[in-house]
């Protein structure tokens, strides 16, 4: 959002300085907005990571306390107990699906039918061009995109063994036969 349209950033307190803007820093499904007023006209996308990536970059923002108190006590409620084994949170992520940042990316850009409602689909594989595209066809200043809110771990891939790998490509199925990942153990393009 910072990025496209100039919001302000969130601190840790979390309150919303845009309040004629509904929860402009959440985690919303395209659902939400499908009934509105020309959303059929609106240029829609989204971002997508793949499953593995995204899942130790999830665990390892939240483990680290995430930006604002919500995530702090998330960690302290949820995470803590795995003392930073992501071996041992995949082990129980069914109980974690449900929450946003762990959560299947199809539920957030398709319908219930499973039709993608955005009208461009970025892979966070390739987002600097991506953003590229996407600011020229915004006609948008170009300007680089921050990096936000990251996650200090190493490579994704070395969080894996070829179980948990597994384990976390039959939860995230919808994911990576919506958007085009490989389930194979080790195939996923490292950046």
């Amino acid at each position: 959002m910072l990025a496209l349209f100039g919001l302000p950033e969130l601190g840790r307190d979390y309150t919303n300085p845009l309040p004629h803007i509904e929860d402009p820093y959440d985690h919303h499904p395209i659902l939400k907005y499908a009934g509105t007023p020309f959303f059929k006209t609106y240029f829609k996308f989204g971002i997508v990571r793949s499953p593995w990536d995204r899942l130790v970059s999830a665990f390892s923002y939240l483990a680290e306390g995430g930006c604002n108190r919500f995530d702090a006590d998330y960690r302290d409620r949820y995470l803590a107990r795995y003392g930073g084994s992501f071996s041992a949170f995949v082990l129980d992520l069914h109980n974690f699906i449900a929450h946003k940042h762990f959560a299947p990316q199809y539920l957030f850009l398709c319908d219930h039918r499973g039709s993608v409602l955005v009208d461009e689909v970025i892979r966070y594989e390739q987002l600097d061009a991506s953003i590229e595209c996407l600011q020229r066809r915004l006609a948008l200043d170009g300007s680089p995109l921050p990096h936000r809110n990251a996650s200090n771990h190493r490579p994704y891939a070395q969080y894996y063994t070829a179980s948990t790998w597994k384990l976390v490509a039959d939860l995230y199925a919808g994911d990576i036969k919506t958007f085009g990942y490989q389930r194979d153990f080790g195939k996923q393009p490292d950046h």
